[in-house]
Order: structure tokens, then C-alpha cells, then sequence
């Protein structure tokens, strides 16, 4: 954890000194470990984490993302909080896809209530989630082709999608519509 620190300490340094130009410098941590008092985040302009609960961390995706995003907020008052990736299996022949939607559902509730942004494009001005990001496009091999990745929006065959990809695509279209 201090070695992460001490790290992150060298590249913000690293990037003000050689390349100022604003950009905002973040790490993707995990949500459970270290969880949100992870100190590592201090010297970054924005605190993020990968957000599995319910699936990976304790907790259901609800109540644990919610329980989770209030304790980050609370100890990093001053950042700007990002999901970098939330996500579910949906097995190979769909047969977990209910599951994956509920997932999908349930954990960009809690997210979308504490967002900067409202659905209806207004600004939160008690939200301090600025992003929100699925995990992953599409579904893939892993170990040498021996088992594949269930948690994409599209199947293997790079075209027939799954249900959350409708819910992502609404969702996010929404949001885009709003914020123009």
C-alpha cells in the first residue's frame, strides 16, 4: 500500500514537472482491497476503483456500491469519485444473462444516485460520481482459449447481444442526450 503511494507520489511529480497540461492523473483501484480508505488515492486528482459487489467484494451490488461510494466520498471529500469497471458473467449460452442485468441494474442504481449528473441531465449538487464505466465490450478467450470471458455486452461471435446491452445503451444514450 505505502509502495502504491509512494508511486503515485513520483508520477503526479513526474507529470506536473514534464508534461503540465492539466490533464487529470487517477489509478484503478479495488474496491475491497484496500477499499476506500486506500491512501494510495492522496496524491491523485480523482479516486477510483473497480466496483464488484455482489460479485467479487461483500455486500450486494446495491447496498455495497452505495455503502461503498459514501465511505470514499466521506474520506476523499475533495475528488471526484469514477467506477472505472462494474460487470457479471453471463455464462456461455446466456443461461446467467438475468443475472448479469440485475447486476447491471442494481449497481448503476446506487451509482446514478450519487452521480454529479442526474438521468435528466441536472446537476447533482450532492453527487460525486463522475463516471461510470461496464466491463467489458465484448466477450473473449482467456487461458489459451480454454474457457471464454462471459462478462461482455456482445457474445463471442461479435454480434448478438446480450440484454444488458440494451439496458447500457439506454442508459448511457440517456445521459448523453441530457448533457448536450
Amino acid at each position: 500500500m505505502m509502495l502504491r503511494k509512494a508511486y503515485n507520489e513520483r508520477l503526479v511529480q513526474d507529470v506536473r514537472t514534464n508534461y503540465d497540461d492539466g490533464r487529470l492523473i487517477t489509478q484503478s483501484a479495488a474496491a475491497d482491497q484496500p477499499g476506500a480508505h486506500d491512501a494510495s488515492m492522496e496524491p491523485l486528482d480523482v479516486a477510483a476503483w473497480t466496483m464488484y459487489f455482489g460479485v467479487f467484494h461483500g455486500g450486494t451490488p446495491y447496498e455495497g456500491t452505495r455503502d461503498f461510494l459514501e465511505e470514499a466520498h466521506r474520506l476523499w471529500p475533495d475528488k471526484p469519485i469514477l467506477n472505472t469497471e462494474f460487470g457479471q458473467w453471463s455464462q456461455q449460452d446466456n443461461s446467467e444473462g438475468d443475472k448479469q442485468s440485475g447486476i447491471y441494474n442494481d449497481t448503476m442504481k446506487t451509482l446514478m444516485e450519487r452521480a454529479a449528473v442526474t438521468s435528466e441531465g441536472e446537476a447533482n449538487p450532492h453527487g460525486f460520481v463522475a463516471g461510470i464505466d461496464w466491463w467489458s465490450m465484448y466477450n473473449w478467450y482467456v487461458n489459451h482459449s480454454q474457457w471464454i470471458q462471459t462478462r461482455g455486452l456482445v457474445h463471442m461471435d461479435r454480434e448478438q447481444e446480450k440484454d444488458v446491452a440494451d439496458l447500457l445503451r439506454n442508459d448511457y444514450g440517456r445521459l448523453a442526450e441530457q448533457t448536450r
